[in-house]
């Protein structure tokens, strides 16, 4: 009688556990937007969450796993304009960002 309520449970539960993919992809929204509004506090945030190897592990099977280069460039780049931002200024990683955004 109580296997029921129990299997019911964990099938209700289930859905209430995101997939690793679906935190990931918000983070890299993220980094993206903060990037693109040159948010460089909310920038060297995230990255310092962000963890390029742990992104490709959680997106092991999911379509932008195919994507591995540009994932790696976005996350290089938000790096170096954090770096810039330490040594330079805001003004040259923003600059930073906005050549590397005309290019593309």
């Amino acid at each position: 009688m109580r296997l029921w309520f129990v299997l019911l449970l964990i099938a209700l539960a289930a859905p209430l556990r995101a997939e690793p993919a679906c935190e990931t992809i918000v983070t890299l929204e993220r980094l993206v937007s903060q990037g693109a509004a040159g948010d460089l506090g909310g920038l060297a945030r995230a990255l310092r969450r962000t963890d390029s190897a742990r992104v490709m592990w959680e997106l092991r099977g999911h379509p932008l796993a195919a994507q591995r280069r540009d994932i790696d460039a976005v996350l290089s780049r938000a790096a170096e304009a954090v770096a810039l931002d330490r040594s330079e200024g805001a003004v040259a990683a923003r600059a930073h960002l906005d050549s590397r955004a005309a290019r593309r």
